[in-house]
């Protein structure tokens, strides 16, 4: 797991974890105060919050793909005549950060889903 994180690119992947441990502790504080001081209109705001900070995870994985692509066709552009197999493995490396952009964006919506829950009741 920590090999694919490497992978991905400190820089990437940094950024998305850290979009994760604000997401995770917004998403605590969040819950620690909506049974008591939370008014309607900041627990709604505070829901866009998450939901915002969720769609940013995964734009930020989208946009590390996109510098990756730009890198890879300088690369290929410049060697000329680039194998399958390693054009591949580049495409499955420019990945990772999208995916783990994917799962962060899925953990705000699940979030979103226990708070949705949570005042129903």
């Amino acid at each position: 797991m920590i090999s694919l994180y490497y992978e991905g690119g400190p820089l990437y992947m940094g950024g998305i974890t850290l979009l994760a441990i604000v997401l995770v502790s917004f998403a605590i504080y969040t819950f620690t105060r909506m049974n008591s001081s939370l008014s309607s209109e900041n627990r709604m705001k505070h829901f866009r919050i998450l939901k915002e900070m969720g769609l940013l995870a995964l734009v930020f994985g989208l946009f590390s793909m996109c510098i990756s692509f730009t890198g890879m066709f300088a690369a290929i552009e410049q060697a000329g005549d680039v194998s399958s197999a390693v054009l591949a493995g580049g495409m499955k490396v420019m990945m990772i950060p999208v995916v783990y952009g994917f799962i962060i964006f899925l953990l705000s919506r699940v979030i979103l889903i226990g708070f949705s829950w949570k005042e129903g009741k």
